[in-house]
């Protein structure tokens, strides 16, 4: 089983993850394609998802839809927290007849929470379990196949949900995919309009309106996003750390890292630092590609659906 609590945003490793969370190690307001579950063995937390504030506590499951803003209060919880992470497309059986289809992607098109439930609470357990030594994925796999079945045979588990009032956003991939792969190039709305077929005006609307943020901000976020784990797990250096992240600027990436964290670059990485237990350092070169690379896997159409390989 997963022994390390660290969570790095961005390390995404292209399978399904369960993982002891102990330390919330979670940027700001952030969103992704993956779907997020949280479950709370002991304690509780509030998590802000969109602009509702789910508190969830023992024996409760909040499942966080694709590519919806959320935020994790408050951070640094010491509470006995498991982190289930998988995308939409994984868990649908190929075989699914058309109402299976319909129920399954209903059901991951929201945001909900679950009240506690003995079965749920068990088949957890189960996950943060290894009885196959070095096949761990196949059985953490196996798992949330049985979980998505579980909540497809059980939806009066669902006390609170969070509807969503848009449709599906089909530029929404491909944006987020792009701007992860040339966040530390000099990076602008006409690059990404041009890459989509968009016009400026459009292109910008469109991110406003399905994340909430201005391109600017949430190009400046996954830079901030990356640049706290180099100076978490990196001794790379602040210019080096400018040149990684995109920013080409030590005033930029003063003002705007503090606008997101509270902190100066310094004064994060001292606390930190003093805060985490010793990690073992990466070098900033293969942080960054592995951010780069993850966010490139081949995107490819079929019939007009984005579908990520």
């Amino acid at each position: 089983m997963p022994t390390k609590p660290l969570d790095l945003y961005f390390l995404f490793m292209g399978r399904p993850q369960g993982m002891f969370i102990e330390e919330m190690y979670i940027p700001d307001r952030h969103l992704h394609k993956e779907i997020e579950c949280i479950f709370i063995q002991e304690g509780s937390l509030q998590i802000q998802v969109d602009e509702h504030i789910f508190t969830i506590r023992a024996g409760e499951m909040l499942v966080i839809g694709s590519n919806v803003l959320h935020e994790f209060k408050p951070k640094g919880t010491k509470d006995r927290i498991v982190k289930l992470k998988f995308l939409k497309e994984w868990l649908l059986p190929p075989y699914a007849n058309d109402e299976e289809r319909v129920k399954y992607n209903d059901l991951f098109s929201h945001s909900f929470k679950t009240q506690p439930d003995s079965y749920l609470s068990h088949l957890i357990d189960q996950m943060m379990e290894n009885p196959l030594g070095d096949q761990y994925d196949f059985y953490l796999y196996s798992k949330m196949l049985e979980f998505a079945a579980f909540l497809m045979a059980r939806p009066d588990v669902v006390t609170e949900k969070l509807e969503s009032n848009l449709e599906y956003p089909h530029y929404l991939d491909e944006i987020t995919c792009y701007i992860h792969e040339h966040f530390n190039e000099k990076l602008s709305l006409k690059m990404l309009a041009n890459h989509l077929g968009l016009t400026e005006s459009y292109c910008s609307r469109y991110i406003k309106k399905h994340t909430g943020l201005s391109f600017v901000e949430y190009l400046n976020a996954i830079r901030v996003n990356c640049a706290q784990r180099l100076l978490s797990y990196t001794d790379s250096n602040i210019t080096e750390i400018i040149d990684a992240t995109g920013f080409f600027s030590v005033q930029t990436f003063n003002r705007v890292f503090k606008n997101q964290t509270g902190k100066t670059p310094t004064e994060y990485r001292k606390v930190r630092r003093n805060n985490e237990k010793p990690a073992p350092k990466v070098p900033a070169t293969v942080l960054v590609h592995q951010t780069a690379a993850i966010a490139s896997r081949t995107l490819r159409r079929r019939n007009n659906e984005l579908i990520l390989d």
